[in-house]
């Protein structure tokens, strides 16, 4: 992350590579989508995706800035896709795994006893 965001050049750079898209991201979330009705109806992936895809367009839009060409920034990350793909549908599985264990005896000395009828 730069020290000092003299230039365009620093905040781009803070964008793709110091958690920036992120940042960002969470802010976009927090004044748009979090104050919208509709938000709070999603499922609970839609919440949880849509965050992480504004990132990635974050990102994406700051190295096309940075490079000042898209077919260059294009060119760059068509070899990461399907290492992300992958990645993604490993996540995804675990979490069909999880919730398929999580009601059973799963982590039973963990859970906290419900309250109420």
């Amino acid at each position: 992350m730069p020290e000092h965001f003299n230039a365009l050049a620093d905040i781009l750079t803070w964008i793709i590579s110091g958690g920036g898209a992120m940042v960002l991201a969470g802010y976009v979330m927090a004044y748009f989508f979090e104050n919208a009705g509709w938000w709070h109806t999603l499922p609970g992936l839609i919440k949880t995706l849509v965050p992480m895809a504004l990132a990635g367009l974050f990102a994406f839009a700051a190295q096309a800035l940075l490079l000042g060409n898209i077919s260059q920034v294009l060119a760059a990350v068509s070899p990461v896709i399907p290492i992300v793909i992958l990645a993604f549908l490993n996540w995804l599985a675990s979490q069909k795994a999880y919730i398929g264990i999580r009601d059973t005896n799963y982590a039973m000395h963990a859970k906290l006893p419900k309250l109420g009828p």
